[in-house]
C-alpha cells in the first residue's frame, strides 16, 4: 500500500508540474498577450470553388482559400507587423486577453479566431450562356443568387459588444455591401469566403458555365470558372 500511494503522488505531482509549464508557456501550449479578437487572418494562396449539390441538383458554389497566415505571433515567423496592421485596418485592437498556441507544423499555431484578411468591393457572376430571358449570356446573375457568409466585422465594429462574434450575412448578391464582406470566414486548413447559392434553375436544362469575380478593397482580381449541370 505504501508502494502504492508513492506512486499515485508521484504521477499527480509530474501532472501538475506539466499544468503548470502550460500556463507559464513552457510546455505544450505557450501563452501569448493579445489586443485583438481574431487571432490569425488568412490571405488566399488560391482561391477554389466546390460546388454545393443535393440530390444531383446544382445548388451552388462554395468559395474558400488555401491559407497564407499571419498571426498575432508572426515575429517567431518573419511575418511580424503584418498581423498587427490588418488588427489597426479593421479596428480589432481593444480587447486585452490572453491567448495559448498549439503546436503545428513546427510552428505555434494560435488557437482561436480566423478571418480573412482580405475585404472584398465586389463578387461578381455571369455566365456565358443564356441563363434565361431576363439573364442572357454574359449578364449578371447578381440578382438571382443568393449570398451567405459569416464575417467578424460587425462585432469588431461593435467594439466587441454584440452578443454573438460573427453575424451571418445571407441576402441577395447585389443586395450585399463592401462593408459585410468584411474580415469574412473562419476555418482550420482553409477559409471558407462565402456560399452563393442559386435561387432558381436555368430556363433549360443543361450545363452552364459559370464565372465568379472578386475584387479586394485593394483592385486585385480573382476570376473562378465551374461548369454546373442543370438536371
Amino acid at each position: 500500500m505504501k508502494t502504492r500511494k508513492i506512486v499515485f503522488f508521484g504521477v499527480a505531482a509530474l501532472l501538475i508540474a506539466l499544468c503548470s509549464s502550460c500556463r507559464e508557456g513552457k510546455g505544450i501550449m505557450k501563452y501569448y498577450d493579445s489586443n485583438s479578437y481574431v487571432v490569425m487572418f488568412s490571405r488566399p494562396a488560391v482561391i477554389s470553388v466546390k460546388p454545393i449539390t443535393v440530390d444531383g441538383f446544382a445548388l451552388g458554389l462554395r468559395i474558400y482559400s488555401d491559407k497564407v497566415a499571419w498571426t498575432c505571433n508572426a515575429t517567431q515567423t518573419g511575418l511580424g507587423g503584418q498581423f498587427d496592421k490588418l488588427c489597426l485596418k479593421y479596428g480589432d485592437t481593444g480587447l486585452p486577453h490572453q491567448i495559448y498556441t498549439n503546436f503545428e507544423i513546427g510552428l505555434w499555431v494560435p488557437d482561436g479566431p480566423r478571418a480573412n484578411a482580405d475585404s472584398y468591393a465586389s463578387i461578381s457572376v455571369t455566365c456565358s450562356k443564356d441563363w434565361d430571358a431576363n439573364h442572357l449570356s454574359g449578364t449578371s446573375l447578381a440578382d438571382v443568387i443568393w449570398f451567405n457568409g459569416w464575417s467578424f466585422y460587425p462585432y469588431i465594429h461593435s467594439r466587441y459588444t454584440l452578443p454573438a462574434p460573427r453575424t451571418n450575412i445571407f441576402k441577395k448578391l447585389d443586395q450585399v455591401t463592401p462593408q459585410e464582406m468584411m474580415m469574412l470566414g473562419e476555418g482550420e486548413f482553409e477559409v471558407e469566403i462565402c456560399k452563393l447559392l442559386f435561387e432558381q434553375a436555368p430556363a433549360v436544362p443543361g450545363v452552364y458555365p459559370i464565372t465568379v469575380t472578386l475584387t479586394t478593397d485593394e483592385g486585385e482580381v480573382s476570376s473562378l470558372s465551374w461548369d454546373f449541370t442543370f438536371k
